[in-house]
């Protein structure tokens, strides 16, 4: 895949980096207008633009309008709103920092707690370069989520989300 350059893209797109929002240029059909936000919202909440009949997730656009590079790796929204791509929210991140920064799921609701039903108590758990290391059992959801948030902000630093 032949990424645009830096040029075809700003022949194309203006970008906003205090609001994210890329408005076409030059449109790259006849539907689109001059000025239109560009792009399209997807279901996974990430917004695409098509250039050049190629997909661009606007995040790394977003990072590529403003640095004048590719990222080398993944973009992670920081705020986890994956189309709010403001350049302030988006950092260069590796696939295990950006998992880290997920919100929670489950039947807590709690980021690191897991109902254990045969103990009748919540486990506290991490994943740690691929592998997971118990943290330990605790009597209520929130006391596993505060031992899953000491070890994620010690392992992840910025990338950890805790809640």
């Amino acid at each position: 895949m032949c990424l645009p350059s830096l040029e075809r893209v700003r022949e194309l797109l203006d970008y906003n980096p205090s609001t994210g929002v890329f408005l076409w240029r030059r449109p790259m059909s006849r539907r689109l207008k001059v000025g239109a936000v560009a792009g399209s919202l997807q279901s996974g909440g990430y917004r695409q633009i098509m250039i050049d009949g190629q997909r661009l997730l606007s995040g790394r656009l977003a990072w590529f309008y403003v640095t004048g590079r590719w990222p080398a790796t993944e973009i992670d929204h920081a705020n986890g709103v994956q189309h709010d791509d403001r350049f302030c929210n988006l950092r260069e991140a590796t696939r295990a920092q950006n998992n880290q920064n997920r919100r929670a799921c489950g039947k807590s609701r709690v980021k690191g707690a897991f109902w254990v039903a045969k103990q009748g108590k919540w486990r506290a758990s991490i994943k740690v370069c691929g592998r997971t290391r118990q943290l330990g059992m605790f009597d209520t959801a929130e006391a596993a989520g505060a031992a899953y948030a000491r070890a994620a902000t010690e392992q992840y630093g910025d990338f950890a989300k805790v809640t």
